[in-house]
């Protein structure tokens, strides 16, 4: 794309702008007994002692609101085709399952905005090619949703988990990783 593209893409630039500025607060967030499901891109950075370079992928997410400040959510995630930090030719296929507890804050005047904390544990299956390993992990974090519309919200999530290594596949000691999510979030159910 050369020079006669760039105004059509100024354009485009300035009518998005101008379309989420013009967006009223949406004064919605879950409420007592509502359901939230969403899709969305990792990125996990493991310690170096666990021989696995970053990973990305995609995962999804379903979570329940006992109450508007409390919510019960599961993630799953997926990333393959890793390379090794210290043997070449190796990958590693790498998925957490996790079952969170989140809490949802909500600012007064932000009304459209919701700080989160996150807590749980879960599952980190990790395939070498010839073995895998299926590991408890133990993870904590936060972040934010914002939403653009009573039902639509874009979520920024960051977290570090923990869990042993098996030996085989990985080291057997206590690893580490630090994990940041981008994803929208979609409401539906509950009290009016």
């Amino acid at each position: 794309m050369g020079r006669s593209s760039r105004p059509f893409r100024t354009i485009l630039g300035v009518l998005l702008i101008g379309a989420f500025a013009g967006i009223r607060p949406a004064a919605a967030r879950g409420t007592d007994g509502s359901w939230e499901a969403g899709a969305y891109y990792f990125i996990t950075h493991p310690d170096q002692e666990s021989k696995i370079q970053d990973v990305n992928g995609g995962g999804l997410r379903v979570g329940w609101y006992r109450k508007a400040t409390q919510e019960f959510e599961l993630d799953y995630d997926s990333g393959s085709k890793i390379d090794s930090i210290r043997l070449p030719g190796v990958t590693f296929d790498v998925s957490k399952l996790s079952a969170l507890y989140v809490r949802n804050y909500q600012p007064k005047g932000h009304d459209n905005l919701s700080p989160i904390l996150l807590f749980g544990l879960g599952q980190i299956s990790i395939n070498n090619g010839t073995k895998t390993s299926d590991e408890f992990l133990l993870r904590a974090g936060g972040g934010f949703k914002y939403f653009f519309s009573p039902h639509v919200a874009a979520r920024f999530d960051a977290s570090i988990f923990s869990w042993y290594g098996d030996g085989d596949t990985v080291p057997l000691t206590r690893l580490y990783a630090f994990d940041t999510n981008v994803g929208i979030s979609i409401l539906f159910g509950g009290k009016k």
